[in-house]
């Protein structure tokens, strides 16, 4: 069993080192063994080091795609158990639940909507004050904030 798993975290790295910014890497597994004895069942995760070459850097869709890589790569392992950390020892993969941060997708919304009500405004005013008076520009707030509720009727 570890032989197969150091055979799989050194695939694995050799993979992840084909990524242009990517000088080295260095997966580590850390698999659970299952046994049916056991009733809660821990799951498996996975930490990456990844060496970049000097002056370089890693897009989000690129640290994505290797947390993403991984945790295809090893059954169970969800993307959320995967962390990946540069020589540096910065963390790559902030969680998108940390304060005063917006995922990727939250942040396109975010964008898309204030595009749209620009046009909107322009829309709306042009026939007014003509083409070259109108030149609009606002900033959304928007709450992402998740709410779940439960509601149970009777009726007698």
């Amino acid at each position: 069993m570890m032989r197969f798993q150091r055979a799989l975290e050194g695939e694995i790295a050799q993979t992840i080192m084909s990524i242009q910014s990517v000088k080295s890497a260095k997966v580590l597994l850390a698999i659970p063994v299952q046994s049916v004895f056991i009733r809660e069942r821990k799951k498996p995760s996975a930490s990456v080091i990844l060496q970049l070459y000097k002056g370089r850097s890693l897009e989000k869709e690129q640290i994505e795609s290797i947390i993403h890589l991984v945790a295809s790569s090893v059954p169970q392992l969800e993307a959320e158990q995967v962390t990946v950390v540069d020589q540096m020892g910065r963390l790559l993969n902030a969680k998108d639940n940390a304060i005063g941060y917006l995922t990727a997708k939250q942040f396109d919304y975010k964008r898309d909507m204030e595009e749209h009500l620009m046009e909107r405004i322009g829309n709306i005013l042009m026939p007014l004050v003509g083409r070259e008076g109108v030149r609009s520009q606002l900033s959304a707030d928007v709450d992402f904030s998740e709410t779940d509720s439960t509601q149970e009727k009777f009726r007698p």
